[in-house]
Parts: C-alpha cells; structure tokens; sequence
C-alpha cells in the first residue's frame, strides 16, 4: 500500500513561520502587553468610588423674631460642613489612575498601572476613621473600620480571566495577517 500526501501546504506553513521575525514578534508582544495595561485602567476606572458631600449640608431652624417673622437659618453643623466642603469637588481619585511605560527585563514585558494620590492604598484596603482626602483632614475621628472597595484587585482579578481570551484572539489575528501578506 502506498500513501501519497501533498505537503505543499505544510511547506508553505514553515517558510511563512520563518519569516517573522524577532521585531515582529517583539512587537506584538509590546501591543499586547499595552492593551492589557489598558484594558485594566479601563476596569479600575470604572470601579473606583466619587466622594461626595455629606448629608446634613441644608439643615436648617427655623426662628421667629421679634417681629413675629419666621426665618430659615443652617444649622451649626450645616454651616460648619458648609465652610470645610466649600469648593469641593470629587472624583479626583478616579482621575488620577494611570499607566506607565512599558518595561522589558529578559522576556518579560510589564506595565505599572497605578494611582499617584495618597489615599488609594486606604480606598483600596479599608481604614479606620472618617477621611475626607480632598480636605486633607479629618472631620469626624471614630474608630469605626470603613471597608476597601477593592477596585484594582477586582480589576486585576478580571483582567486575568479574560486575557486568555484576549491574547488567542490577537495571536489568532496577528499569525493570520503575517500568514497571508
């Protein structure tokens, strides 16, 4: 009995893989690297918290004068949140995530995504206290624990179950691509 196979394609398939070079393949790597790096920034963005005002900011007495008028008044405690918020604006957290360049050490590529303010490490993980980070102070002190929100680590933790998914995809297209040029 005699076999016969037609290679030709097999053949092809080899040349095709010995043309790419190490540039190429170097920078598929780096593309990759980076949209993961961006798709993270992305994840993080969107689960990171606002501050916003707290509640108590319009109470109000009312007072009768001499006249017999009724007039509306803040409260202390009003008034007082009123003067230390004045100004205030959030989101600045969310705004400040970002990512760094990217590192190669041996043949392994990195990016840092990171948040330069001093107060995600306690957003992150929990801390006890009432922080209001924009003011730099703390208006209330109370040893109460205010849980992490934990948005890098629920990022990261994303990331790594879809970037297998990812990668196959942009592999799958980039040996296409090379494969039919």
């Amino acid at each position: 009995m005699q076999v016969k196979a037609d290679t030709a394609g097999l053949k092809k398939f080899r040349d095709n893989l010995a043309k790419l070079s190490k540039a190429q393949v170097s920078e598929f790597t780096e593309e990759a690297v980076k949209d993961l790096a961006a798709r993270l920034l992305a994840k993080v963005i969107k689960l990171t918290p606002v501050g916003k005002k707290p509640d108590g900011m319009k109470e109000t007495i009312e007072v009768t004068g001499k006249s017999g008028k009724k007039k509306l008044f803040l409260t202390a405690r009003a008034a007082a949140l009123q003067r230390a918020w004045a100004g205030y604006v959030g989101g600045t957290l969310r705004r400040s995530w970002t990512d760094g360049e990217l590192a190669k050490s041996g043949s392994t590529y990195s990016v840092e995504v990171f948040n330069p303010m001093e107060y995600a490490l306690y957003v992150e993980y929990g801390h006890r206290g009432v922080m209001v980070p924009e003011l730099k102070r703390v208006l209330h002190t109370d040893t109460r624990w205010t849980p992490g929100r934990f948005m890098l680590t629920i990022s990261e933790r994303e990331l790594q179950r879809d970037a297998p998914g990812i990668l196959q995809k942009k592999l799958t297209a980039f040996v296409k691509g090379a494969f039919n040029a």
